[in-house]
């Protein structure tokens, strides 16, 4: 049964949020995994909001989309340096 497009006048899809919690200083060989993982949500943060839009969900808010990036250099390789370029996306 399909239960993301439901017909009907009061239906409503169903979806569930995903997690990530990535340690902040990860070991080396966890480095690639991590920024992948984190390149997988910008993306999604970043192209997501046609998606959502289309199926009729409300996107993230700007500044939550925002803190959400932001937070994201703290994670630290082994040499202290964040794996993540914010900016840069």
């Amino acid at each position: 049964m399909d239960m993301v497009d439901l017909d009907g006048a009061n239906v409503w899809p169903v979806l569930g949020p995903a997690y990530t919690v990535p340690g902040v200083s990860p070991r080396a060989e966890k480095v690639e995994n991590i920024r992948n993982t984190v390149k997988f949500f910008d993306w999604t943060f970043n192209h997501g909001d046609n998606i959502v839009r289309r199926i009729v969900n409300a996107s993230l808010p700007e500044a939550l989309n925002k803190a959400v990036h932001d937070s994201w250099a703290a994670i630290k390789g082994p040499g202290r340096r964040p794996i993540w370029d914010v900016d840069a996306g």
